[in-house]
């Protein structure tokens, strides 16, 4: 990103180049071994500057159709998703806080590209990004009921 803002070219492993050339304007090339970056700035092989990847998009399969009744926390979910609000869910063991919030990334809106590339940067440093492209789902981690203690 940095490179973009400086009008500079970017040299990166051949696995990243797909993922790199969504940065920006920058020239990306992408090389698998050091030979190959000298025989490109001597001109002996050029290496055609890589393409931005396919995007990996997983659909949310679950959504507030599935939710019975709770009109009031799915209304909730709706104003807060379609004002980006933040939200704190409160209420007993069983009422269904997790099965809501496991809902919210289903209708939250398309990750602006800056998001995606802010998301897909996260997920290519966990080793969660796969060498085609950048992630252009919203992301959800879903932690186990027992993760933080009950209050009494």
């Amino acid at each position: 990103m940095a490179a973009t803002e400086q009008n500079q070219s970017v040299l990166c492993p051949l696995e990243s180049g797909a993922e790199a050339a969504w940065v920006g304007n920058a020239q990306v090339i992408a090389t698998a071994t050091l030979g190959d970056v000298v025989r490109h700035f001597t001109g002996q092989l050029p290496i055609e500057p890589s393409e931005p990847g396919e995007v990996t998009q997983t659909l949310s399969s679950k959504d507030l159709m599935d939710v019975k009744g709770q009109e009031r926390a799915k209304r909730t979910l709706e104003i807060a998703a379609a004002g980006r609000h933040h939200l704190m869910m409160v209420g007993t063991p069983g009422s269904g806080k997790p099965m809501l919030a496991a809902r919210l990334p289903g209708i939250l809106p398309p990750l602006s590209a800056t998001e995606a590339l802010e998301t897909s940067v996260i997920h290519s440093i966990a080793g969660l990004l796969s060498a085609s492209g950048i992630f252009k789902s919203r992301p959800f981690r879903e932690p186990h009921q027992i993760a933080s203690m009950a209050r009494s």
